[in-house]
């Protein structure tokens, strides 16, 4: 839990703006506090980190892509959104990766994780741009889905 205790240390003293010795107590005070209350997680998740910084730039690309191709959207008159919605069946098994998976496809302009299914086998999520679907699907469960995998991989491809 030490370091624990120096993360919080940090993070308080980011959020300061300050290093001095006055926030650097308090700073200790608090992350003392935060870690006696809140018990050490017993969850087993690991995690690729080569795998998480690799993910990185990829999800930059299509931020910066979806949002260039919405504002022209915005911009020109002719408006060539063509929203959908589409069923996308998970390959992800735990509930970590289904969770990361949904919230990158919702930071993306244009895409939206509506709902997972009652069972947790499939994603709803509405595309703005749907032209082909199929293209999309293959796009999401290809591209994004496999490097989520990959990031908590334990031992499948």
């Amino acid at each position: 839990q030490l370091w624990m205790i120096v993360f919080l240390l940090i993070i308080w003293c980011g959020f300061s703006n300050s290093f001095s010795l006055y926030t650097l107590i308090m700073g200790s005070i608090v992350a003392v506090i935060c870690c006696y209350f809140i018990p050490p997680s017993k969850s087993d998740v690991s995690f690729h980190l080569f795998s998480l910084i690799k993910l990185i730039p990829f999800v930059m690309v299509q931020l910066i892509k979806s949002s260039l191709i919405i504002a022209w959207d915005i911009i020109t008159p002719k408006k060539r959104y063509q929203p959908d919605i589409v069923v996308i069946p998970f390959s992800c098994k735990s509930d970590l990766e289904k969770t990361f998976l949904a919230n990158l496809i919702s930071l993306t302009p244009g895409t939206l994780c509506i709902d997972i299914s009652s069972d947790k086998t499939k994603m709803i999520i509405h595309i703005m741009y749907a032209h082909d679907k199929t293209k999309a699907v293959t796009f999401i469960k290809q591209e994004i889905e496999q490097r989520v995998i990959r990031i908590f991989n334990d031992g499948r491809n």
